[in-house]
Parts: C-alpha cells; structure tokens; sequence
C-alpha cells in the first residue's frame, strides 16, 4: 500500500449500484483504509504533537471527508492544508452531505487550493461515500436526490408491466444491519421518493 496512492487504492475499492450505475464505497471500507498508518503515509506526517491532533482528528472525526479530498486528487502540502484547515474550522464526517451552494459559502472552501472546479468535484464526490446503511428496525430515512442507493443485482429474475421493468435487488452486505428483507427495485421508477424511505 505504501507505493501506491491511497486515493487509487480508495477507487479501487468501489463498488457500482444495480438501481443507478453510480460507484459507492461499502461501507465497511472506510475503516479498511483510513488508517493510521495510511494517512499518516498520505500526509507524510512525521508524528510531532502537531501531526499527532492532525492524525487523530482524521481517524475519529473526518474518514470520509478525508477519503473525499484523496478522491479529488489533492496530495502533498495542498492534502495538508485543506486538511488542517477543515480541522481548525471543525468541517467533518457529521457535516456530510454538503449542498453545492453551502460548499459555495463555507469559508473552509474559498481558499487556495479551491478553485470552483475542485468545489464541484467535492460535491459530486461526496455522494460515493454516504450511501444510506439501513436497518431493519428504522425504515424511514431522508435521502438527497444524490443519495446512491447500495444496491446489488442478484438474480436475473425481471418482469415487465405496461411502463417500467422491475428486477430483484438486494442492499450490499455492510449497508443493511439486519438483511432479512429482499428489496424489489425497477431501474425505470423507483420504490421510493425522494426525502424518505
């Protein structure tokens, strides 16, 4: 790992939604590679008391965000700073997702590195790592249009009717904390609308 980016090794890790085609990162990844040692290597940190609150602040607060801005393609010193800046100015995992005009106003993201163009990166980013975890006891959730749906083809199985075509589906492994229940999906009208669950 060392040898190789930990943004590409992030990528790679990628897996498509069924329902929409778009990449999302099970969940159970992040923890897999944001690591201390991984970030440690990405940032080149050198363990000072200084590095040490950077470190940590990353693994207990900002995995994600972190992955995000590797997936953005930012590295050496610009990794850094955008890093100590989101720090400083507390941006992290809980402030996920970030709407393309709150990234326009937050005073973290109007600074060099940023360009508009890296904004927009980090917005459409984003959403490869907040697909939904759902839980067999809570079946109401507030989703985001961007939100991508984990879902796994897992048989061949379709049926047609007079406007659409349904197909099994099931939710990724590490997005459903109690899969008991097989979700009936159709790539042409959705099962669900948008806000909730």
């Amino acid at each position: 790992m060392e040898d190789e980016f930990l943004g590409v090794l992030i990528v790679n890790e990628f897996e498509k939604s069924t329902f929409d085609r778009h990449d999302f990162l099970p969940h159970d990844r992040i923890d897999k590679l944001i690591t201390r040692a991984s970030v440690a290597h990405a940032l080149n940190l050198n363990l000072a008391s200084r590095d040490e609150r950077l470190l940590n602040f990353i693994l207990q607060s900002a995995k994600r965000v972190f992955a995000i801005i590797l997936t953005c393609n930012f590295r050496g010193h610009d990794l850094r700073r955008v890093m100590e800046t989101f720090k400083r100015k507390h941006f992290e995992d809980k402030a996920l997702p970030v709407t393309s005009d709150v990234l326009a106003e937050l005073d973290c993201f109007n600074k060099k590195p940023w360009s508009a163009m890296e904004r927009r990166l980090f917005f459409r980013e984003q959403w490869a790592f907040l697909a939904p975890v759902f839980a067999s006891d809570n079946f109401k959730m507030d989703l985001e249009p961007d939100h991508i749906l984990p879902f796994i083809l897992v048989g061949q199985d379709t049926k047609s009717g007079n406007f659409n075509q349904g197909f099994h589906a099931t939710i990724h492994p590490s997005h459903w904390t109690n899969p008991v229940l097989k979700v009936r999906a159709s790539p042409s009208s959705s099962p669900f609308r948008s806000g909730s669950l």
